[in-house]
């Protein structure tokens, strides 16, 4: 009888002192995140003449929900600086585009998990700008929903040259710059983690070995100054690290849970610090 009720209490007594544990280790891991985001916070650093850059040209940009994250970051650091920015939605499916005054105008193009189809309708909504009206830097991107473990970068990457060369000759008043595809954050639950044990697929972790490929031919074939490396700031953590993997000799990344909230969206502060990468690029671009 009483070996069983010590034996009782010895259980609850560890029960409690495992809560009590857990309770301090998310407390820490709170303030942990915490100090992160404000690390993060310092990263978003853009000054009001950055800012006014975008109000002194005519930039397009191609892009779909990981580019609505950074413009929404734009507005974000434009009112804390009190620097209006003049941001234009354009309907990318219009029958003739136009940008009638400098300011970042943007527009979606194409389907999710058919990048074929972006390059097409960059190429078609680049013809379709009065010629009055084109933009001086376009870009486009591509989503992380473009990759799978099936992609064929080589392909992607053929047609996404053959694309930009063609209108880089076809309209030579545009100087267009190009953007490394974002990631996915690295799942790490029980089944990814039994799955890289067993040397099983992890689809995530596939896919992003697929996107770092086809980075690094946008990082070899462009001159670097002509190059948003999109991907690599996403796997920037806010204490400068970067968020690498191995597979098989080979190194690729994942974006920064700090940035993320549901492994491939930004949260604010991932706005804030690609946002405030692409205005400090932009401007560089345009000096």
């Amino acid at each position: 009888m009483h070996t069983r009720l010590n034996a009782m209490m010895t259980q609850g007594l560890l029960f409690i002192a495992t809560g009590l544990a857990g309770s301090f280790f998310l407390a820490a891991c709170s303030d942990t995140d915490r100090n992160l985001a404000e690390k993060g916070q310092t990263l978003a650093t853009v000054t009001e003449q950055q800012l006014n850059n975008l109000n002194q040209h005519k930039f397009y940009f191609m892009h779909h929900s990981v580019g609505d994250d950074i413009i929404k970051g734009i507005s974000i650091l434009a009112d804390e600086k009190l620097t209006p920015v003049n941001i234009m939605a354009l309907d990318g499916n219009a029958a003739s585009l136009s940008i009638p005054e400098n300011g970042f105008a943007h527009a979606r193009g194409g389907m999710n998990q058919f990048p074929m189809t972006k390059l097409a309708d960059f190429e078609k909504q680049i013809a379709r700008f009065d010629p009055n009206n084109r933009p001086d830097i376009a870009f486009m991107k591509l989503c992380f929903v473009d990759f799978n473990p099936e992609t064929n970068v080589d392909e992607l990457f053929e047609n996404y040259t053959q694309t930009l060369d063609k209108l880089e000759k076809t309209y030579p008043d545009i100087r267009f710059i190009h953007v490394t595809a974002p990631l996915k954050q690295r799942p790490n639950g029980w089944k990814d983690r039994l799955n890289r044990l067993m040397g099983r697929l992890v689809w995530e972790d596939a896919s992003n070995q697929l996107r770092e490929a086809y980075n690094q031919k946008i990082r070899n074939r462009y001159p670097p100054e002509q190059v948003f490396d999109l991907a690599k700031f996403e796997s920037t953590a806010p204490d400068s690290s970067r968020v690498s993997q191995e597979q098989d000799g080979t190194t690729y990344y994942s974006l920064a849970t700090e940035y993320t909230y549901d492994g491939g969206h930004l949260n604010d502060t991932g706005k804030r610090v690609l946002a405030a990468a692409l205005v400090d690029f932009l401007f560089k671009q345009s000096r």
